[in-house]
């Protein structure tokens, strides 16, 4: 195999070579997945089912809370630091009604 600047190809033989070892690469794939689909199914193990409900609920957000801009300490004002947007909130069966966001502070060890 020449992969300079010549305009040699493979021989005919290598090719048919490469052509037969592909076919039986693809029998062999073929035999298993049919083997594997004439197979008993497996019982499926017992598993529960857990629901979440969860909403995005619309809030107002400050994104500036102590009014000045962290890299340059400029002063930004409410208009600029308030933003609408969403996030995500636990509720009970139906979206009845909004259940208390749980603390995830930091543990004693």
């Amino acid at each position: 195999m020449d992969a300079g600047g010549g305009a040699r190809q493979l021989s005919s033989a290598f090719r048919g070579l490469h052509c037969a070892r592909t076919l039986a690469a693809a029998g062999v794939l073929a035999l298993c997945l049919v083997a594997r689909a004439g197979a008993a199914p497996e019982a499926a193990p017992h598993v529960n089912t857990i629901d979440y409900w969860v909403a995005a609920v619309p809030v107002s957000w400050n994104i500036v809370p102590n009014g000045h801009d962290a890299i340059e300490g400029m002063k930004v004002p409410l208009t600029d630091s308030v933003i609408q947007t969403v996030v995500y909130r636990r509720f009970t069966e139906n979206w009845r009604s909004r259940l208390r966001t749980r603390q995830r502070g930091l543990r004693k060890a």
